[in-house]
């Protein structure tokens, strides 16, 4: 039997247009019914996730690659990153042309009135505030998230690879990159949520595309890399579901449906 199933957002359960599945609520309302759980696990801020599932309560969310993590309107986890540590950061993404994205435990922050900048940002934070000085932030942060408009993986990742010993360095999609506390990542925060509901991983499924999904896709049995998953990532995974573009997270869910009965 099957008790958990998770899937990242962009990439995996958004199309390309950042639309959710037609189906997604009724499947979700079938899992229910058969004592599944379904959650959410992604780099997005909690707000952007928790509108775009239509607020619902009755999911786990795993958000912020692992910072924070949500069930029925109750943190089981949220992990703070080191206050010394931000300004360094924050300094480099800034010298490289790239915006730094500040993600508190009450929003994210943000110093740019750049219309591009805040455009992307708006994909993924549905709950941000633009300020002039950080000093003025009084908030704990559990991720760093840096746009490079240039392309993250080719342009700034290289200069941040140096902090790996120290943290958790992830290029997250094409144009983003995370800086996140050491070991926290979604896989340890699913493993921490599962650990606290009482659920077995080895009855779990898990979709993902992207690099910082891997450990999530190396925390259950059932791992499944999207049509769409970068290489590296496939290799990982035991299975590949459709594309995002095919609805592969809500098809390959109605077959393990099937399956089980």
């Amino acid at each position: 039997m099957i008790q958990l199933i998770v899937s990242d957002m962009d990439g995996c359960l958004l199309d390309s247009h950042k639309n959710t599945p037609e189906n997604i609520h009724d499947i979700i309302d079938t899992l229910k019914k058969e004592n599944i759980l379904f959650g959410i696990c992604s780099g997005r801020q909690f707000t952007s996730i928790y509108e775009k599932m239509n607020k619902r309560d009755d999911l786990l969310y795993i958000a912020e690659n692992g910072g924070i993590c949500i069930y029925q309107n109750q943190i089981l986890h949220f992990n703070t990153l080191p206050d010394a540590s931000i300004h360094e950061f924050v300094e480099l993404s800034e010298s490289l042309g790239c915006t730094p994205v500040l993600c508190g435990k009450n929003t994210a922050y943000v110093r740019s009135h750049n219309p591009d900048v805040i455009k992307q940002i708006e994909r993924f934070y549905a709950d941000y505030k633009i300020i002039e000085d950080y000093a003025e932030i009084q908030d704990s942060f559990c991720k760093i998230s840096v746009l490079d408009l240039k392309g993250s993986e080719a342009n700034c990742y290289p200069h941040f690879k140096k902090y790996q010993n120290e943290f958790e360095v992830l290029v997250s999609e094409s144009i983003w990159m995370d800086i996140i506390p050491k070991g926290q990542s979604k896989g340890a925060t699913l493993k921490k949520a599962a650990d606290i509901l009482k659920l077995d991983l080895n009855k779990a499924v898990a979709f993902g595309d992207y690099f910082n999904d891997v450990e999530m896709l190396q925390a259950v049995k059932y791992s499944y890399a999207m049509k769409n998953a970068h290489p590296d990532v496939k290799k990982i995974a035991k299975y590949v579901a459709p594309s995002n573009d095919e609805a592969g997270v809500p098809k390959t869910i109605l077959k393990i449906l099937k399956e089980m009965q």
